[in-house]
């Protein structure tokens, strides 16, 4: 529904009850067949709650499939063979509580990660979903979805602003209520901040969508680094990782990485780890303007030959995702492992 104001339509929250956010049509059973369940399979096909989670979730995977660039499948399928082997072995585990208490609960973070991942794919669908599993999250989305898509300077501003007002006025978090309507929309470090600290105030921790970040870049403020502390642990995070073509060689060094460096002294760690976070969605969507200011790091020996794979690997991403050249993708990507070497091996002596 759209309230009219002289010259615009303010896209109010009665976005999360009628038009924007609103739900598929009522089906019946799951996503599979019933005829011959497992254990597991048999509770969801009786309860209409989980049959319904199990559509969506269903609909939603098939939607993220493709990666964002639509050259390829996206990392979803390994998250997603992960996921359904938790929830084959915990929920048939009676240490997690009743099984239907413990597939609802797998259910809902699984459609809250798929939800993010697909809402500029189909915002009504991944909306109304939100709106149902975390309703406290459903409006901060809906916001991101306009700040992000609004062209138009002084719509966007009159519209998330009016957004933003309605949804401090429903918080009793004095972070959340800190910042103006009007500081927010000003520019993408101010919707940032106020992204962070309204996803932390809302208790359920859900990522900034890549998507997001592709197409409003500056956005990437939400990530890295916000406390120096141990609150750094609870900043949003991107699905990048998820929703771009797969590259688990980058995953893989960067892990060893950090295995190499051990844990900081202090709550330190939280934010160098944060900022190294940071430091590979940066790698992953080319950001070259950020990288360009960090210094490059030589590898320890014993890693080297891991970096000379993960460069190898990037230079292949770069050509096909972001079609660069071959010479150019390779000098990129010793640069861009570079910058991501020295987030971590350096995070922890600054």
């Amino acid at each position: 529904m759209r309230i009219w104001v002289p010259g615009v339509f303010i896209l109010s929250i009665l976005f999360l009850v009628a038009g924007f956010g609103q739900a598929k049509a009522a089906e019946t059973g799951p996503s599979f067949s019933c005829a011959h369940p497992s254990a597991l399979e048999a509770i969801i096909c009786k309860d209409k709650g989980l049959s319904q989670q199990d559509r969506d979730l269903a609909r939603l995977y098939a939607r993220s499939k493709i990666d964002l660039f639509n050259t390829g499948p996206s990392g979803q399928a390994a998250l997603q063979k992960a996921w359904l082997a938790n929830r084959n072995r915990d929920c048939a585990d009676t240490r997690y509580g009743p099984s239907d208490t413990c597939l609802s609960s797998a259910y809902r973070a699984r459609l809250g990660e798929l939800a993010v991942a697909t809402l500029f794919r189909d915002p009504d669908d991944s909306l109304a979903i939100l709106k149902r599993e975390y309703p406290k999250l459903a409006l901060l989305y809906v916001a991101l979805y306009q700040y992000v898509t609004i062209r138009d300077d002084a719509r966007r501003r009159q519209v998330v602003g009016a957004l933003v007002e309605n949804a401090q006025e429903q918080s009793d978090d004095e972070n959340v209520k800190s910042m103006t309507p009007e500081e927010v929309v000003a520019s993408d470090k101010g919707f940032s901040a106020y992204f962070v600290v309204a996803d932390m105030a809302a208790g359920d921790i859900m990522p900034m969508p890549c998507d997001a970040l592709l197409r409003r870049p500056g956005l990437i403020e939400a990530l890295g680094a916000y406390y120096g502390g141990m609150l750094d642990s609870m900043v949003p995070d991107s699905d990048c990782d998820a929703m771009l073509p797969p590259v688990p060689e980058l995953e893989t060094f960067a892990d060893h990485a950090w295995q190499d460096v051990g844990d900081c002294d202090g709550t330190i760690r939280f934010s160098v780890f944060r900022d190294s976070q940071k430091m590979l969605t940066v790698v992953r969507l080319h950001r070259d303007d950020i990288w360009k200011d960090s210094l490059s790091e030589d590898l320890p020996p014993a890693r080297a030959a891991a970096g000379a794979v993960a460069v190898k690997v990037l230079t292949g991403y770069y050509i096909r995702a972001y079609r660069l050249a071959p010479e150019v993708a390779a000098v990129d990507a010793q640069t861009a492992i570079g910058a991501l070497s020295a987030s971590i091996y350096n995070g922890c002596g600054e």
